[in-house]
């Protein structure tokens, strides 16, 4: 069995991940917590990892195919993994290994299972075990753990592919699919579409009448309203007001100041209405989606919401910030189960990343 030179970098973050949480054997949520912690390293981090003899383009090379693999699932980073490395060490907590056990420590049994995995045909990468394939593998045989720290994991068919340029990574976004092949009556026009990283997961799931709603979460500048904004100018020509296109809805802060008397009447009427609006999809969008969580317990808002949602009409776009996400949505069992998360990066054209 052939392994990647960089698996040694990671064998050595996971096996330090595990004796400081006080872990007997590195389980795989080591492995993995290792694995979006070399995502995260900068060429300079590179450099001095190469000193241990290891070629410097090896490992960045190991790394670009790791990113590249993460972003196949969702995954950014470091915008989201560093997220997810310190969810996933409060889900494990602390280990159980005797005080005066030797410095030595090696794979538990699930580890050894993950890697076996690795070293089958379909996860080698130029056929050797490679950072990439080990993800894969991880997330192919999921612990409970972190089942719970990535719920409803799907893997795109292509990832999208990380290319170099000086010291600065690209992504190079992979093109929606042909308009023929679009499912459902929300259609964006591609010619906005392909201009924009953040619409393109958008159309993904607005026009799958199996897609995801989507919470969009602020990561710099450029606002969820203003990604709501150019949804807006990518809808077709067919959601005039005598149209059966697609409508769109937008409601944030004002409403919940507007109904604070009577809230949950206000809530139960708005989402009735939008319930009601047969024969045409509509395109939800919720502002300041922070504040409607929070106000669930007055509003029963997660409820309407579902149920408004099950109807299959319409599809719902939320916005936050990073910040009240973690402090506010991240915990909520019942969200996470219903939008899948979109980090809104500032505004920039695809072409002009390749």
């Amino acid at each position: 069995m052939n392994f990647n030179p960089a698996i040694q970098v990671i064998y050595s973050i996971a096996a330090h991940e595990a004796i400081s949480a006080n872990y007997e054997f590195v389980e795989p949520e080591h492995f993995l917590n290792a694995l979006l912690k070399y995502a995260e390293l900068d060429d300079e981090s590179m450099q001095v990892l190469s000193k241990n003899g290891i070629p410097e383009k090896i490992l960045i090379g190991q790394r670009d195919q790791l990113v590249s693999e993460l972003l196949a699932y969702g995954i950014e980073a470091p915008e989201k993994t560093s997220f997810c490395r310190r969810s996933l060490r409060n889900e494990m907590g602390m280990g159980k290994a005797a005080e005066n056990r030797d410095k030595g420590i090696h794979r538990s049994d699930a580890s050894r299972v993950i890697f076996t995995i690795a070293g089958t045909p379909a996860f080698l990468v130029k056929g050797e075990i490679a950072l990439a394939g080990l993800l894969r593998a991880i997330f192919e045989k999921q612990t409970p753990a972190i089942k719970k720290v990535f719920p409803g994991l799907i893997r795109r068919n292509e990832a999208p592919v990380i290319s170099q340029t000086g010291s600065r990574q690209q992504t190079v976004i992979p093109e929606a699919p042909p308009s023929r092949e679009m499912t459902g009556e929300i259609k964006l026009r591609e010619s906005v579409v392909l201009k924009d990283a953040v619409l393109l997961v958008l159309a993904k799931e607005l026009q799958s009448p199996d897609g995801k709603h989507i919470i969009l979460i602020q990561n710099g500048k450029r606002s969820a309203d203003q990604v709501m904004d150019a949804v807006s100018s990518a809808i077709g020509s067919g959601a005039g007001p005598k149209s059966k296109g697609p409508r769109v809805v937008r409601i944030g802060q004002s409403f919940l100041t507007a109904s604070k008397e009577k809230p949950a009447e206000a809530m139960n009427e708005f989402f009735q209405t939008m319930i009601q609006s047969q024969g045409r999809h509509i395109i939800l969008y919720i502002g300041d989606f922070d504040k409607f969580a929070a106000a669930d317990s007055s509003t029963g808002f997660i409820k309407l919401l579902q149920a408004a949602l099950d109807t299959g009409m319409i599809k719902c776009i939320a916005g936050t910030t990073r910040d009240r996400y973690e402090r506010f949505i991240y915990r909520i069992t019942e969200l996470k189960k219903i939008f899948r998360t979109v980090y809104i990066h500032d505004e920039f054209s695809i072409p002009e990343r390749i």
